[in-house]
């Protein structure tokens, strides 16, 4: 089965980070997540406008996010250090 025949949802909008980068995920995948669904489904502003902002998230994190929605388990293809950067893991620069 191709990702166009699983997929015929429609394409949300999500604007992650401070300056709002853009995510484009199907709809029924977002709403594999019961937070997401309630965003899309229910008395919100994002259910009107079927468009999600999440200034306060990190983009490098929401990609792995997505990834896990879409596949179903999780498998980075970098290590998580070099995605957020050596500020978060202060401990590796000691060798520990």
């Amino acid at each position: 089965m191709t990702t166009i025949s699983r997929h015929q949802s429609a394409i949300i909008p999500v604007r992650v980070g401070p300056t709002a980068e853009l995510f484009s995920v199907h709809k029924d995948v977002l709403t594999k997540s019961e937070y997401f669904s309630k965003a899309l489904d229910g008395d919100f502003k994002e259910a009107e406008n079927q468009a999600i902002d999440l200034p306060e998230e990190d983009p490098a994190i929401f990609s792995f996010v997505v990834a896990y929605l879409y596949e179903g388990k999780f498998i980075p293809i970098k290590p998580i250090a070099s995605v957020l950067g050596m500020k978060f893991f202060p401990l590796l620069k000691l060798g520990y």
